[in-house]
């Protein structure tokens, strides 16, 4: 018991003196020192910063870093420098070196390796050095390109340095890409393990790493043995080290009654171009045609048809590719916008002006660069450069100049200009066709402007006569003018300010408001409450209700104590107010909501579909779409339920065939109800040119045994 109770003492004080002290940053006056735990000044403040120049801070052999007229050195704990201040930087990787980067010329910075004592271990003749253990990472600029090697902590070579990259991949193994971007495993020998035939690996868990070959995956050993051959869309290794694997994602073409046409491995297909299907494997998209071959591989992060067989694609920077995977515009852009024939594409630059015009020929058009090129209106494109807005021609030329505030609009040869906080015309050849004026205008055709003032809004020509004016509201074609009137309805004139068309008049004293005609009838609002009136004005249906609907099929919508039923246009009720929602008639039948649930009515007011439904839409096709507890299922135009509400989602192709989903999972239903692609899908669309059926099928998750 008494040397238990010793040992326990001696451990205790043992931990206790092997306490690393631990040390605090202060500052004062501005500057950096460093305190121990209790208090005490180590090294005083008169430093800009201590530690490392990544803003790390750590103490090493009772070294540390320091930081004096913007550059680093080294320091100990005794207030002495082991270093001048003539690093641009210094970080400690951990281990016995701190890695270091300082001017070896005039013009040049390079990298190299110190010892805590200042003492160069590695020369400083590198553009990098990664740290990993007893190796370091190194590369230096050759003709232009980064080449890597591996080096031991005596400068050393391990693998010369004319690789592309190098990665660790654990203490022992290096992933080593060459100039075609294959890559190799390495011992920390310097040895091959394997050719250079894999995409990337990635870091070693436990016994394997993953590999990458051709879009797919599988496993490699340390000693580079191939444990699983790449077959897998996807491989983890867990950390209870089982390995699951996912195969390659299944896309087919089906025929309705589910006859495969064709299959390939892909993510997804989408119908794009041409008889073409944009292929999606991973983070990558390609092109396959119509039987599912393969016409541009897999290798854009971007690929979007922009017409004329061609495509915007991206790898790395963006670009414009041909069908047949040849350029277009080279792969050197930071954006690209195609449109109408053109390309506005931004240029890597390191001034603001970097937006310049191509056409789809690949050939630049304009001269100069800019701050923002607008999109292609009629003939012209407007440009910014220093703060100021101009116009390009189609080719390239900068017909206005860059003076103006903004580029308002322009029909034809004729521009509206913002200057200096005035509003006027030009042409294209910067002739003032209507002097600045303080009123913002619009050109509305060929010598007609729109401007408002004082709340009156006036038509002119660009020598300020009064065309027309008004307090209503207009809106505007090519052909005429639309004015708005104030008790509704609308009235039409050309641009010489004749009336083409006008509302009828209404006769009815008092109206608060009018509503557009339908059926001959239009309704009015008086007194609170509503009625119809005829082509003449004339009061045919009293103003006794309170809300309507307009005519249509004959019958009228109408509200009364707070429910809705139906009227003729003799003012008799057809259908009793029962209902808490209708619609208009369509082809005989009405949608109406009884206790909170949805049916379907006819015009005698019978029950179609009984009110049980949470909801009932109408489809394109006319057909129903019907929906209880959130589940979906049809009717068809009669109002006859063909599909039961069972379904996440229902999709009606109009070809005797619904598109059915339920619990994620897709396939095809008759209209009789009945299964012909069965639900295990995870996507389904139909092409209705071929008249057949895209379908996504992703692969599950198996564990992979080794």
């Amino acid at each position: 018991m008494l040397r238990l109770l010793v040992a326990i003492i001696f451990s205790w004080f043992f931990c206790f003196s092997a306490k690393a002290i631990e040390y605090e940053l202060f500052e004062l006056g501005g500057k950096v020192g460093l305190k121990d735990e209790y208090g005490k000044i180590i090294l005083p403040a008169t430093f800009e910063s201590l530690g490392w120049s990544d803003g790390s801070f750590s103490v090493i052999g009772q070294t540390t870093g320091y930081k004096l007229d913007d550059h680093w050195g080294i320091v100990n704990l005794n207030k002495e420098f082991v270093t001048k201040p003539i690093y641009e930087t210094l970080t400690y990787p951990g281990g016995s070196l701190i890695i270091a980067r300082r001017k070896v010329n005039a013009i040049e910075s390079k990298s190299g390796c110190l010892n805590s004592k200042g003492e160069v271990e590695i020369p400083f003749e590198y553009d990098g050095i990664q740290i990993n253990a007893l190796q370091a990472i190194v590369f230096k600029k050759q003709g232009g390109e980064f080449k890597y090697g591996l080096i031991n902590l005596k400068n050393e070579i391990v693998i010369p340095m004319e690789y592309t990259r190098i990665s660790s991949l654990g203490t022992t193994r290096y992933a080593v890409e060459n100039s075609k971007g294959q890559t190799a495993l390495f011992s920390d020998q310097g040895n091959p393990k394997t050719l250079f035939s894999i995409d990337s690996i990635s870091v070693y868990k436990k016994k394997y790493a993953v590999f990458h070959q051709g879009f797919k995956q599988g496993l490699i050993d340390r000693e580079g043995n191939i444990a699983v051959e790449a077959h897998y869309k996807k491989i983890t290794i867990n950390d209870n080290e089982t390995i699951m694997g996912q195969l390659p994602s299944v896309c087919q073409i089906l025929t309705g009654d589910n006859q495969q046409i064709n299959k390939i491995e892909a993510d997804g297909l989408v119908n794009s171009y041409n008889k073409l299907y944009k292929v999606k494997r991973g983070n990558w998209f390609g092109l396959c045609d119509d039987q599912l071959n393969i016409v541009i591989p897999p290798q854009y992060e971007v690929l979007t048809e922009i017409g004329n067989n061609q495509f915007l694609a991206k790898k790395k920077n963006y670009g414009v590719i041909r069908k047949n995977n040849s350029a277009v515009l080279p792969f050197e852009f930071d954006s690209i916008i195609v449109e109408k024939g053109f390309a506005r594409v931004k240029e890597k630059t390191s001034t603001k002006n970097s937006w310049v015009i191509y056409d789809t020929l690949g050939k630049r058009r304009s001269d100069n660069n800019y701050e923002w090129i607008g999109e292609k209106r009629d003939n012209y494109f407007s440009i910014k450069k220093r703060g100021y807005w101009g116009v390009l021609n189609l080719l390239g030329e900068e017909v206005i100049h860059c003076v103006y505030d903004s580029i308002l609009n322009h029909v034809g040869e004729a521009f509206a200009v913002k200057l200096k906080n005035g509003y006027g015309i030009i042409n294209s050849r910067e002739d003032w066709l209507m002097a600045p004026q303080p009123i913002p205008i619009k050109i509305l055709k060929e010598n007609r402007i729109f401007m408002t003032k004082d709340n009156m809004n006036f038509i002119k020509d660009f020598a300020h006569n009064i065309i027309y004016f008004s307090k209503n509201t207009f809106s505007f074609t090519p052909e005429y003018m639309i004015e708005n009137a104030a008790q509704g309805g609308e009235r039409k004139l050309d641009y010489d300010g004749r009336v083409i068309t006008s509302p009828s008049p209404v006769k009815v004293e008092k109206v608060e408001t009018v509503f557009s005609e339908s059926e001959g009838y239009r309704g009015i609002k008086k007194d609170g409450k509503f009625g119809f009136v005829d082509k003449r004005g004339n009061l045919r249906i009293s103003n006794r209700y309170e809300a309507i609907q307009p005519f249509k099929e004959g019958l009228a919508a109408i509200k009364l104590n707070n429910k809705w039923g139906y009227i003729n246009m003799d003012e008799r009720i057809i259908i009793q107010p029962l209902y808490e929602f209708v619609s208009q008639f369509e082809k005989g039948k009405a949608l109406v909501k009884r206790n909170k649930k949805y049916g379907l009515i006819n015009r005698e007011g019978k029950s179609i579909l009984p009110a049980r439904y949470d909801s009932i839409h109408t489809l394109p096709e006319k057909n129903y779409l019907l929906i209880i507890n959130g589940l979906k299922g049809l009717a068809d135009k009669e109002g006859r339920v063909i599909i039961e509400p069972k379904f996440d989602q229902l999709t009606d192709l109009n070809n005797g065939y619904f598109i059915a989903e339920r619990d994620g999972k897709f396939g095809l239903l008759t209209q009789d109800g009945l299964s012909t692609i069965p639900l295990v899908y995870d996507h389904l669309t139909f092409n209705q040119t071929k008249n057949n059926y895209l379908v996504l099928q992703l692969a599950e998750w198996q564990t992979i045994g080794l």
